[in-house]
């Protein structure tokens, strides 16, 4: 498995990815609480030159398996026999 490609934001770690869609990029950070969140925001991502919009969404739970949205779990068919 590749590692993936991170960075540093303020006090903590980034993981940046290229996206398509409406946003260019996508930078997913692990902050300690809604205060955190902000100081990273308005102290480090908002002073970026060039930068000029973001969007925050919040993670409510992580899945542990990867999800194939054909019907089953890694391209593997289902207990009922279905992909």
């Amino acid at each position: 498995m590749r590692s993936k490609p991170s960075v540093a934001i303020g006090d903590v770690w980034a993981s940046i990815r290229v996206v398509t869609g409406s946003w260019g990029v996508a930078v997913v950070l692990q902050v300690r609480d809604h205060n955190h969140l902000r100081d990273i925001l308005v102290l480090e991502l908002w002073k970026v030159p060039g930068f000029h919009h973001s969007e925050t969404l919040l993670v409510l739970e992580n899945l542990a398996v990867p999800f194939d949205c054909f019907g089953g779990v890694d391209g593997k068919e289902t207990s009922d026999g279905t992909r």
